[in-house]
C-alpha cells in the first residue's frame, strides 16, 4: 500500500481542439511536463536539468534550446478527455505542430519544410539517411530502485492506406539514457533483417525504445500491416500496431502504435541523464509524434514488498526474521517505523528486523510537506518438525524386485503430536526435490528394495518446512498352497472325536518354499489366520462333521507378508456291519437250488443300528461289497457253499465310509426214506407186546 503527495496540475490550455480529439497545450514549460507530467509523484526527488535541446518554435520559455523560430511548437502536454486515446494525458514529441495533432482541419500533418534541424543519432538508428524536423527534451534523475520505465505510442502520417510509406519512410525516434552501467556503444538491428548485420553504434547511451525483448529500435518501418517487398519494412513486427486505435479521429494522424514500454536496468542512486527525440525520416513530410504516458515513468518508489501471509503462501517462519529496507536515494530522508499503528520510539533507521507478526509500517520524509509512506502485513507460520519415521516394508511375489508402496503409511511417523491439518506431506526421489518441494512421488509409488525416499513435511502455506528420509525394503510374499481337504472316518469305537497332528500339513501349505525362512500356522476363522491369532494346538481333536481350518503362512522377516488359505476336516460315523449267521436251507425240491430272502439279515447286521441311516448291500465278493459294484438282488437263488459279502454305509451326504460282514448260503439235500422189510416177533408171554430191534 502506498500513500502519495498528490501535486495540483494546472491545465493552461493555449490553441485547443474539441470535440472527439484529444485536447493539447503548447504552453507548459519542459520542466512543467517533466516534472508534473511524466513523473507527476517525485517528493523531493525531482529530476534535474531539464532542457529542449531542438524544436520548432522560439526559444520562449525556460529551458528551451536550439528553437528553429517556427510559427508553431514542436511539443507540448495533451489531455485525452473523451477522445479515444489509449492514455488519459502526456506529453507529445513531434516532427510536426504539436497543436495540429489535435486538429488539422483533416489535412495532411506536414509541417516544417526543410528549415528545421535533423537528428544525427536517429540517421544512424535507420541505417544513414538524412532526418528532418528533430524534436529533443532531455533530463537528468536519481532511481530508487533497480529498474525504470515509461509508456509511449507512436503515431504517425506515414501510416496513410493511399501509400505503403512504411517500406521505405523510416521516421523514427528514440530515448538515449546514458550514466552508471550504461555502455555507449550498442548494438541494434535497426531492419529486423536476419540476413544484415546489426549496426554497432556509439550513441553517447543506449536506445531503450526498442521492440519488447529485441534489440530492434521501434520506427514506423518496423512497425506497420504493409506487405513490402526487400528491403525496409520487409520484417515488421503487425502485432505491435493499433488497428482499433488508428485513424479514429482522436489525432489527425493515420495510424498508431500499441502501448509500447522502455525500460531499462539502471544503479539506484545514481545520476543518469535520458533523452528523448523524434524526427522525420528521408523528407520532411507525413509527420510523426511519440506520446509519453503522464505519470508512467518509474523510478522506483517507496515498497516494503508484498505482504508475507500464510493465504499467499510467503509467511515468515516461526524463530525466524525479517529486514523490512525503505533506503531512500535521498540522503536527507528520515524514517518513522510503525506496529499495529503504534509508533516504533527509537527505530529511525531505513531498515527495521522484524520478528513478531503485525502490520508494519513507515514514513519516510524528505521535507516538511513531502513525505511517503508503505505498510506490509507478516504473518508467522509454524516450522514443522520431521521425525524420522521407520523403513517402509512391502511384499511381493518371490523374484520380483519392484512393488507398489503406500508412502502415506508413514505420515503418522513423521507427524508424532503434530497436527495432521497444520501441515502437508510429500515425497521426493532426492533431497534437492524434498528441499525445492519438486516431483512430488505419486502414491501409490513403484519401488524397489534399498531405495531411499526423501520426506517434506511444510505447514499450509508451504513456506515453513523440514525434510527426512527412510528406506523401501521389499521381502517375499509368502504363499499358502492348497491344502487337501480331510475325510475320516471315525474308528469303530465311533465315539465322535479324532486326532490329528496339524504340522503334518506344513508341506501342503508350504510347497517348495524354504520352511526354514517361512512359519506356518493354523486357525479356527479367517479373521484369526489375518491377524495372526488363536492359533491352534497343533495336537487338534476333531469332532463328528466338518470343520475348516484356516492356514497362515508367513515370511520370518517380516510377517506382514502371509498369505493364507484353507481346508476342511470331515470326520464321519463309521458304520458297524454285525455278524450275521449263515443262511441254511434244505433242497425240499431236490432241484439243487435255493432261494435266500437277505432282507432277512438286515437287522442282525444293522444291530440296532438305526435302518434310516444305512444302506445295505449284497456282494459275491469282498472287492465288490468295498467297490459298491455289482449289488445281488433279494431274494437271491443259489446252490449253496458260497459267501455272500455284506456292506453298509451311512445314507448321509459326503459320508462316504462303510464296513462289510460276510455270511454263507448253505443248501442242504433232503435225505431219502427207504421202506425196510416187515420185522416180526413171537409174542412169547402172550401179552401183547414184544421187543424189536430197529436197527
Amino acid at each position: 500500500m502506498r500513500a502519495k503527495i498528490l501535486l495540483v496540475l494546472l491545465f493552461i490550455i493555449g490553441h485547443q481542439a474539441y470535440s472527439q480529439t484529444i485536447t493539447v497545450d503548447d504552453t507548459r514549460t519542459p520542466e512543467d511536463l517533466i516534472i508534473n507530467v511524466l513523473f507527476q509523484d517525485v517528493c523531493g526527488n525531482e529530476p534535474d536539468n531539464i532542457r529542449v535541446t531542438n524544436h520548432s518554435g522560439a526559444d520562449n520559455l525556460p529551458g528551451e534550446q536550439n528553437g528553429a523560430n517556427l510559427s508553431f511548437e514542436s511539443y507540448g502536454y495533451f489531455f485525452t478527455g473523451t477522445a479515444d486515446f489509449p492514455f488519459a494525458e502526456g506529453i507529445i514529441l513531434s516532427s510536426s505542430s504539436v497543436t495540429a495533432i489535435a486538429d488539422n482541419g483533416g489535412g495532411n500533418l506536414s509541417f516544417g519544410g526543410g528549415g528545421w534541424n535533423g537528428d544525427n543519432d536517429l540517421a544512424l538508428l535507420a541505417g544513414g539517411g538524412n532526418t528532418f524536423n528533430a524534436t529533443e527534451i532531455e533530463f537528468q534523475f536519481v532511481p530508487l530502485s533497480d529498474r525504470i520505465s515509461f509508456r509511449y505510442i507512436l503515431a504517425s502520417e506515414e501510416y496513410t492506406t493511399a501509400a505503403s510509406y512504411p517500406c521505405s519512410f523510416a521516421d523514427t525516434f528514440a530515448f538515449i539514457l546514458s550514466g552508471p552501467g550504461i555502455p555507449n556503444t550498442n548494438l541494434y538491428d535497426h531492419d529486423a533483417n536476419p540476413a544484415t548485420p546489426e549496426l554497432n553504434l556509439d550513441l553517447g547511451g543506449r536506445n531503450i525504445a526498442l521492440l519488447p525483448d529485441s534489440n530492434i529500435p521501434a520506427s514506423i518501418t518496423n512497425i506497420h500491416t504493409f506487405t513490402c517487398g526487400t528491403g525496409l519494412g520487409e520484417f515488421a513486427f503487425p502485432e505491435y500496431y493499433d488497428d482499433g486505435g488508428s485513424n479514429n479521429g482522436s489525432t489527425e494522424f493515420d495510424g498508431q502504435t500499441r502501448n509500447l514500454t522502455a525500460e531499462s536496468t539502471v544503479i539506484p542512486g545514481e545520476t543518469y541523464t535520458i533523452r528523448l527525440v523524434i524526427s522525420d525520416y528521408s523528407d520532411s513530410s507525413f509527420d510523426s509524434a511519440v506520446f509519453l504516458e503522464g505519470g508512467s515513468f518509474d523510478i522506483g518508489s517507496l515498497d516494503l514488498g508484498m505482504d508475507r501471509l500464510v493465504t499467499t503462501g510467503n509467511p515468515i517462519c516461526e524463530g525466524e526474521s525479517i529486514t523490512l529496507d525503505a533506503q531512500s536515494a535521498l540522503d536527507t530522508a528520515t524514517y518513522t517505523w510503525f506496529r499495529d499503528s503504534v509508533e516504533l520510539v527509537g527505530e529511525t533507521n531505513p531498515t527495521l528486523t522484524v520478528t513478531q507478526p503485525g502490520t508494519y509500517s513507515v514514513t519516510v520524509s524528505v521535507s516538511t510537506n513531502c513525505s511517503t509512506d508503505d505498510s506490509i502485513v507478516i504473518e508467522y507460520a509454524p516450522v514443522p518438525v520431521a521425525n524420522q519415521p521407520n523403513n517402509l516394508l512391502e511384499c511381493a511375489p518371490i523374484g520380483d524386485t519392484m512393488a507398489d508402496f503406500d508412502l502415506t503409511l508413514v505420515n503418522n511417523d513423521v507427524l508424532l503430536t503434530q497436527d495432521p491439518s497444520l501441515f502437508n506431506i510429500s515425497y521426493h526421489n532426492t533431497f534437492d526435490d524434498a528441499d525445492m518441494d519438486m516431483n512430488p512421488l505419486p502414491v501409490p509409488y513403484s519401488g524397489m528394495n534399498g531405495e531411499t525416499i526423501h520426506v517434506r513435511i511444510e505447514d499450509i502455506s508451504g513456506a515453513c518446512y523440514a525434510t527426512t528420509s527412510f528406506q523401501l525394503e521389499l521381502f517375499d510374499l509368502a504363499v499358502a498352497n492348497p491344502v487337501a481337504d480331510i475325510v475320516l472316518c471315525d474308528d469303530d469305537s465311533n465315539d465322535g472325536v479324532a486326532d490329528f497332528t496339524l504340522t503334518d500339513y506344513d508341506v501342503q501349505a508350504l510347497g517348495t518354499q524354504n520352511p526354514a525362512d517361512y512359519t506356518v500356522s493354523y486357525h479356527p476363522t479367517l479373521n484369526d489366520a489375518i491377524n495372526d491369532t488363536n492359533a491352534l494346538n497343533p495336537a487338534y481333536t476333531a469332532t463328528v462333521g466338518t470343520q475348516t481350518i484356516f492356514v497362515r503362512v508367513e515370511n520370518n522377516t517380516d510377517d506382514s507378508c502371509n498369505d493364507t488359505t484353507q481346508f476342511d476336516i470331515r470326520l464321519n460315523v463309521q458304520p458297524i456291519a454285525n455278524a450275521a449267521s449263515d443262511m441254511v436251507f434244505c433242497d425240499t425240491d431236490s432241484n439243487g437250488t435255493e432261494d435266500f430272502d437277505f432282507s432277512t439279515q438286515e437287522a442282525a447286521i444293522l444291530g440296532g443300528q438305526n435302518p434310516a441311516d444305512f444302506n445295505i448291500t449284497f456282494h459275491n465278493s469282498q472287492p465288490d461289497a468295498e467297490n459298491d459294484v455289482m449289488p445281488l438282488t433279494s431274494p437271491y437263488t443259489s446252490s449253496g457253499g458260497e459267501t455272500i459279502y455284506v456292506r453298509i454305509d451311512s445314507t448321509e451326504p459326503g459320508n462316504d465310509c462303510f464296513a462289510v460282514t460276510d455270511f454263507d448260503l448253505i443248501v442242504n439235500e433232503l435225505p431219502v426214506a427207504v421202506l425196510p422189510a416187515t420185522i416180526e416177533e413171537c409174542d412169547d408171554d402172550g401179552d401183547g407186546f414184544a421187543d424189536f430191534t430197529l436197527t
